[in-house]
């Protein structure tokens, strides 16, 4: 229990390191930042695969990163990238996309042998398949998609940058039946033209201040309470309560279901008020 623990310390440092490092890397390019991120999550997963204890925390340590990174530049892209007409069918995805994959993750688990034989779980090898082949996979296709298809920045980016003809470049690209000039007018119309607060500033300047003390009070709030909490530690909670028909992975895997169909209702819940309310 305690090398488990320690283990999964590695991870959840990472994530933050990502989180905060992940603004100022953005400030390079969106595209560079996702590109850093996939070679740091690859070179984790490889330290992974390793059956060293110190590495195996690195590379949690570095893949945490690499995932907090994406967490943040990856929703910056769709945004600054994504044509407005699309925006609202397309923003949900990433929602929905994050219980899928929570879910394909519970039930990657079934593979291996039960809890209760240590020395089937010793022996097998097909915590390769969690561990090393499925989030390395993830990472090439990412990867090869940005070398061969996403060649360009975000628009808006390269509109604020003023690299004005790779941004024509990349409305050819996703506004392939409209004028790219008139595309350009609209999206530069769009752009947020208030001042650019820093991340130092959201907590030393009073007009910042209070507001950035709330948000982080309440997503410290839901993180120890809410679904994360719950799924971290859904394994230990369904223990207790196995029989010879139901097991802890079966209660996670339910967890997973549970969490889809929420994610889903709640986004039809913001449709309806926001149309509501607009």
């Amino acid at each position: 229990r305690k090398n488990q623990a320690i283990l999964g310390s590695p991870m959840v440092l990472g994530l933050m390191t990502g989180a905060l490092t992940g603004g100022h890397l953005m400030k390079a390019g969106r595209r560079n930042a996702l590109l850093f991120a996939c070679s740091l999550g690859i070179t984790g997963v490889s330290l992974t695969a390793r059956l060293n204890f110190v590495t195996i925390c690195l590379g949690r340590f570095l893949y945490g990163t690499s995932v907090g990174i994406m967490g943040i530049t990856g929703s910056r892209f769709v945004e600054e990238t994504t044509p407005s007409t699309y925006f609202d069918r397309v923003a949900p995805i990433y929602s929905v996309s994050h219980t899928i994959g929570g879910l394909i993750a519970y039930s990657l688990g079934f593979i291996l042998p039960p809890n209760n034989d240590l020395q089937g779980l010793i022996e097998t090898k097909r915590w390769l398949i969690i561990y090393f082949w499925v989030p390395m996979t993830m990472y090439v296709l990412m990867l090869l998609g940005l070398l061969f298809v996403v060649k360009h920045d975000a628009i808006k980016f390269l509109i604020n940058s003023g690299k004005i003809t790779e941004a024509k470049l990349h409305i050819m690209q996703m506004y392939q039946y409209q004028d790219p000039t008139d595309v350009l007018k609209s999206l530069s119309k769009s752009l947020d033209s208030g001042p650019q607060v820093g991340f130092y500033e959201t907590f030393s300047n009073p007009k910042y201040r209070r507001s950035t003390v709330i948000n982080i009070i309440q997503i410290l709030f839901h993180e120890m309470t809410a679904i994360s909490v719950v799924k971290k530690f859904s394994t230990t909670l369904f223990e207790g309560m196995e029989s010879a028909t139901f097991s802890a992975r079966k209660g996670t895997l339910f967890i997973g279901v549970v969490n889809i169909i929420a994610a889903i209702f709640a986004l039809k819940i913001v449709k309806k008020y926001r149309e509501q309310y607009e």
